[in-house]
């Protein structure tokens, strides 16, 4: 019995076993691939070559009018710009100082004559330009009919000329430009009481106005520089006991005021008394320097009387180290 349930097993077992093995789908086999012709290789297209480029041509710079290419234009509008490194606060003719203040002015205003390069640039040629003709000196003339000009009796030129002046030349109304306008405009420039900062191109130099001096210094003093030589020897100190009290309470010497400028050192050297005060050097005489100043005029000058010579004693003692002017003397002479 154990025989024939083994033998139905086996038969059972080689039954699955050949089930199974039918179940499976049958291996295909392997496809061998055909070889493929091998591509021939691409011809490269040849590189097309650069054409060379052209050599520049230096540039050269071109006169004008020295070919059919590059005529000389003298008709038509033309327009020039420009600028300065820093634009000028002050316009005005009167009261400019800076050098770009003067560039602005050159083309805004003109004058009766300009002085430009000539043709072959090595000098100038005078020009008119608010005028129309060159001066005509009538010194003589004048000298007859204006005494008042105080020509020099034994000159006969060089002093007074006669200028036409340039008829086209008008005010931004259309009222033409006299010559009373111009006698107007420089008596407005070295106005005394204004004390304008061109006032110096009128009042100094080799063409100055008849009395244009006299009128801007009227009501001020002056220094006569030819009291004392440029070196000041020893023969020229003066000594204060020579000073004379005039009628007027000031101090004279020959004649001569003694006046004082606050603003230069002179013959003493570089620094001046504002500069030594403006240090703190005269803070010990306060009383002395502030005397000298409520004395001093619109151009710092001060014409010495007796109480103000003892304000400049007492400050240059200080400077050298004293209490005052009397402190000084007694250690100078004791």
């Amino acid at each position: 019995m154990m025989k024939k349930t083994i033998a139905i097993l086996l038969a059972l077992v080689m039954v699955l076993g050949m089930a199974v093995a039918c179940a499976q789908p049958a291996t295909e086999a392997p496809k061998t691939e055909e070889p493929k012709a091998a591509e021939a290789p691409k011809a490269e297209e040849p590189k097309k070559e650069e054409a060379p480029k052209a050599t520049e041509e230096p540039v050269v710079e071109r006169e004008p009018g020295d070919g059919p290419d590059n005529p000389i234009v003298s008709d038509g509008t033309f327009t020039y710009n420009d600028y300065t490194a820093t634009l000028g606060a002050n316009w005005n003719p009167h009261t400019y100082q800076t050098t770009d203040e003067a560039y602005t002015l050159d083309y805004t205003t003109d004058s009766l004559y300009q002085f430009l390069f000539n043709d072959t640039f090595d000098g100038y040629v005078i020009v008119p330009s608010m005028a129309v003709s060159e001066p005509v000196d009538v010194t003589e003339k004048v000298k007859a009919e204006h005494p008042e000009f105080h020509i020099p009796e034994n000159a006969t030129s060089g002093y007074a000329y006669t200028i036409a002046l340039n008829p086209n030349a008008t005010w931004d109304d259309g009222t033409p430009i006299k010559a009373q306008d111009y006698v107007e405009s420089i008596k407005r420039l070295i106005d005394p009481k204004a004390l304008n900062y061109r006032s110096a191109d009128i009042v100094t130099g080799d063409l100055v106005p008849a009395n244009a001096s006299a009128y801007f210094n009227q009501g001020n003093v002056g220094i006569d520089e030819a009291m004392v030589s440029d070196s000041y020897g020893p023969e020229e100190y003066v000594n204060p006991e020579e000073f004379v009290v005039g009628e007027d309470g000031t101090l004279n010497y020959n004649g001569r005021l003694i006046i004082l400028d606050l603003t230069s050192g002179g013959n003493w050297g570089s620094n001046s008394l504002t500069d030594y005060a403006g240090a703190g050097y005269l803070d010990d005489v306060a009383e002395a320097w502030q005397k000298l100043k409520d004395a001093a005029n619109s151009k710092n000058l001060v014409v010495l009387t007796p109480d103000t010579l003892r304000a400049v004693q007492d400050c240059i003692a200080c400077l050298q180290g004293y209490a005052d002017v009397d402190a000084y003397s007694a250690a100078k002479t004791g």
